[in-house]
């Protein structure tokens, strides 16, 4: 991820202080801005870093409840649930992707929100007053929901405890029991005023539903057995189907002034910009989303990236590379399919951009051409003079060519003196070209045919007209009788005022020689052409069609690990590429430490060394564990943010990558239950199992 896709709005801006465990940023991701989508990062004492997303949705103004009528015919997530209503913003719902580990730790040093001028709203309304405990409830409440009064709808990605364990900081579902013991059971349920919090719904796939249910299979699914861990109860209030579109509609509650606004009979419809997508094979409750207004499809931890800008510019330090982990129960042949499955959904998104934006540029160059041909026929309009041919005294030379009468050209043509007309007498004929509607011909004419320049400095050139007393008998050889007049003495033209908008043309645009004139530089890496050189020493001169449709992004890609904004096509292939060579054991290897269940396990990465190593006591202090963070005790300390907490991961790499980068490509590393890679190895590649990988380093 690029420092481009987040906005000035930071935690800085929210005022978050050094100690809080989490971070947020705003989104701003495809040239959109003020997207009320937030990326919040979690440092927890799991080495995990998830990525949690918020965005803001609502109705558009103060008593607008309707529902889309595209969305009734479509597949639709329903999400009965309560929201609150303001009157100046109309109701909204934050919707959260996933809601990480359920890190809470004490405020330790909260301070007073800082002074602000009386003056300054905007200012007042981002500052807060710190809460004395840090969860994801209290932070969000300090950040995007002050008062804590919108209702979250929490999609949940898979089951696996660094998701799920912060919906026990949430206000409780609808069914949620685990309060009841609580000693903040008030604060949960309660607004400051004493009021009814608004309930959290949670939205999970409807193809995993027997992996989660009864509470049992999330108990151990969630590997929140294996870390001595409570897995939180909540119910899930959408099981949401394969390509369904999410609504959050609910009957209405009592907003911030009871007393004045009353309860509302209707139920009131939020539509989101949301898609669900089954993709299951990390879990099998796997699910993806995407987002229409961003263009972002987030596909949470099927895979990712190592590592990025926001994992190594992270304010508890630099963040060690992560793995993409499968686990005893992925299963690889269904994740391959779901990737094919997410590649044919981007795929779609993109020819969609593109068609939209070729049409829109053909309708521009139509609308420019048909300006262009009325500015060129009032143009040629100014240059011809009409001339009637049956007012006109033909009068037939010789040769064939008939000229105007005498009389009528007298007054603006002089007459010829004697020695003008022997000259032009003597002077070589030459052939006429007469253009007609069918044919072309050819008739002699004399320089006695062409007047000489009058006084004016204008020159009348003759034209054919049809022979007195009778019309042509074919319309369509019948001569154009308009007449060229042209002044040879250049004059200031009058100018006339336009009674048509302005052409579309081509203005030149100086650039300098880091902009890349032509194509822009996605499209043409796409078509793999490559921008011709340019001299540096020069700017260069670039014609920019005015009008043209500016080019609509293409679909990105995040995740809930390391990744937030990359090109979502290509990261796709390049997994694909990866894993693929994992499976024909092209990718060095070595094994580590066994997983919670006793499984053998192994990691892939091109940043291994590609020689063995000396000793096997270098071995064993090298590859250490490659997810301690699952096998930490409940009871251990929480890392200090200021003390950079690393990941239990620790691998050698080799002074030279085994693969060399460039700037798109994407580089992965995978951990994972041999067993499980021989499986996908058979269902993928259709090969027999391998006792022992290939490549061990």
């Amino acid at each position: 991820m690029a420092c481009k896709e987040m906005s000035k709005e930071t935690s800085a801006d929210f005022h978050v202080p050094v100690s809080c465990p989490f971070t947020i940023d705003e989104i701003e991701i495809n040239g959109l801005t003020n997207s009320t989508t937030y990326l919040i990062r979690e440092h927890d004492r799991y080495g995990e870093f998830p990525h949690i997303y918020a965005k803001i949705c609502g109705t558009p103004s103060f008593g607008t409840p309707n529902i889309n009528p595209s969305l009734r015919h479509r597949k639709v997530c329903w999400a009965p649930s309560v929201a609150v209503q303001n009157e100046l913003e109309g109701y909204k719902v934050i919707v959260l992707s996933d809601t990480g580990c359920g890190t809470e730790v004490p405020n330790s040093s909260p301070q007073p929100p800082p002074p602000t001028q009386a003056n300054d709203e905007q200012r007042q309304c981002k500052i807060r007053t710190e809460p004395a405990v840090w969860n994801i409830r209290t932070f969000l409440e300090y950040t995007i929901n002050p008062g804590g009064r919108i209702p979250y709808l929490v999609m949940t990605t898979h089951c696996h405890y660094d998701h799920i364990m912060g919906i026990g900081r949430l206000p409780p579902t609808s069914t949620a029991t685990d309060y009841q013991d609580s000693k903040d059971h008030v604060s949960d349920v309660c607004l400051s005023d004493g009021s009814a919090r608004p309930r959290t719904t949670v939205l999970s796939s409807s193809y995993g539903e027997s992996f989660i249910t009864p509470y049992s299979n999330l108990q151990d699914h969630s590997l929140c057995d294996k870390l001595g861990l409570q897995a939180p109860r909540y119910d899930v209030g959408i099981w949401a189907a394969d390509l369904s579109h999410v609504i959050f509609t609910h009957p209405t509650i009592s907003s911030s002034s009871p007393a004045k606004v009353s309860p509302r009979p209707l139920p009131v419809s939020i539509t989101t910009p949301l898609t669900i997508l089954h993709t299951p094979g990390h879990t099998p409750d796997s699910l993806s989303w995407y987002d229409s207004d961003l263009r972002l499809l987030c596909v949470g931890d099927s895979f990712y990236v190592k590592e990025t800008a926001v994992t190594q510019d992270a304010k508890w330090g630099p963040e060690p590379p992560m793995p993409v982990i499968f686990d005893l129960e992925s299963d690889l042949g269904q994740w391959w399919w779901s990737l094919k499955k997410v590649l044919g959904f981007v795929r779609v998104r993109n020819a969609e951009t593109e068609k939209r934006e070729v049409r829109e540029n053909e309708g521009l160059q139509a609308e420019a051409k048909d300006h262009d041909e009325v500015d060129t026929d009032a143009d040629d309009d100014e240059e011809f003079v009409y001339i009637d041919a049956d007012e006109l005294a033909p009068t037939t030379s010789n040769k064939g060519v008939e000229v105007a009468a005498e009389e009528r050209a007298r007054p603006t043509l002089p007459s010829h003196s004697v020695e003008e007309s022997k000259e032009h007498a003597n002077a070589k004929t030459v052939s006429k070209r007469v253009v007609t509607g069918k044919q072309e011909t050819r008739t002699q004419q004399t320089g006695f045919d062409i007047p000489s320049p009058s006084k004016r400095g204008v020159i009348a050139l003759p034209i054919l007209s049809a022979p007195e007393g009778r019309h042509p008998a074919d319309t369509d050889q019948a001569d154009d009788v308009w007449m060229m007049v042209v002044d040879p003495v250049a004059r200031p033209r009058p100018q006339r005022q336009l009674d048509h908008p302005p052409r579309f043309g081509l203005n030149p645009v100086i650039t300098s020689h880091r902009v890349q004139p032509g194509l822009p530089v996605p499209r043409l890496k796409r078509e793999g052409i490559r921008p011709p050189p340019h001299d540096l020493s020069i700017p260069q001169v670039q014609t920019q069609p005015q009008g043209f449709a500016t080019r609509r992004p293409r679909v990105r890609l995040c995740a809930a690990h390391t990744t937030l904004s990359v090109d979502a096509e290509r990261a796709i292939l390049s997994i694909q590429r990866f894993m693929t060579r994992i499976l024909e054991n092209d990718v060095p290897c070595r094994r580590a430490e066994d997983g919670p269940r006793g499984e053998e396990r192994w990691i892939w990465d091109d940043a291994l060394s590609s020689s063995p190593l000396s000793s096997a006591t270098q071995i064993d202090t090298d590859v250490t564990t490659i997810k301690e963070r699952r096998d930490t005790s409940v009871h251990a300390e929480r890392a200090e943010p200021e003390q950079g907490h690393r990941r239990g991961t620790s691998m050698v790499m080799s002074a030279t990558p085994a693969r060399s980068k460039s700037k798109h490509s994407y580089s992965y590393s995978v951990v994972a239950p041999l067993s499980v890679i021989n499986e996908g190895r058979r269902n993928i590649l259709g090969r027999h199992r391998h006792r022992h990988p290939a490549g061990v380093v």
